[in-house]
């Protein structure tokens, strides 16, 4: 009856607290979902893009893509991912070992993240939620050197494509969830905005 759908985020679980960040490109959904796995131990589900039904978010493989100022926030990082594999439009592209990442989860906490001169965790509703989820998705450009747009025509000429089916599973799906906006300090280190997310969400580390 639900169907998989797709995500614009990146996910990673620890002790069963498996966290969702989601927004627009460049808001430091990567650099976090890379920390708490490098530093925190916590597992990658996926980066960037996410499957999700009713219940589970699934790993969606795909590299860790990174902007050029990613170092700025986030210093340490090159002692992980001193060797880029390549580039592509002022991002960095990494992999990660295999046994860093799992496959599926329940989620927990759906958090949208923003850049910002001061922490802050606030909570939403589940509407709020749902339509950040839609507009994200729906504008954020990840592959413009790529022939992706291509596929359209195939999938607008397939009567199986229906965004009330995506909208239905969507719902029930963000009730499960605890969901916030977290605001990234720029002006503090990447460790110490984990701590105040960690210590917010009342995870045990």
């Amino acid at each position: 009856k639900f169907k998989i759908e797709s995500l614009h985020g990146s996910a990673v679980t620890s002790n069963k607290n498996t966290i969702i960040f989601s927004g627009l490109a460049g808001v430091g959904k990567s650099l976090i979902t890379l920390y708490l796995t490098l530093e925190k131990k916590f597992k990658l589900i996926s980066d960037n893009y996410l499957l999700y039904d009713v219940k589970n978010i699934y790993a969606l493989p795909e590299w860790i893509r990174l902007l050029e100022d990613s170092g700025s926030i986030f210093p340490n990082i090159k002692n992980y991912l001193d060797r880029k594999k390549f580039k592509r439009n002022d991002k960095n592209f990494y992999k990660l070992s295999e046994n860093l990442i799992l496959n599926k989860s329940k989620p927990k906490f759906l958090i949208f993240t923003e850049l910002s001169n001061s922490n802050k965790l606030i909570k939403i509703n589940h509407n709020n939620s749902v339509n950040r989820i839609l507009i994200s998705k729906n504008h954020v450009r990840e592959f413009p050197e790529q022939n992706f747009v291509g596929l359209l025509d195939l999938l607008l000429e397939t009567k199986n494509f229906n965004f009330e089916n995506e909208n239905v599973t969507l719902k029930k799906f963000i009730k499960k969830n605890q969901t916030y906006i977290f605001y990234i300090n720029k002006k503090i280190s990447m460790s110490e905005n984990v701590k105040f997310l960690i210590k917010k969400l009342k995870i045990k580390e």
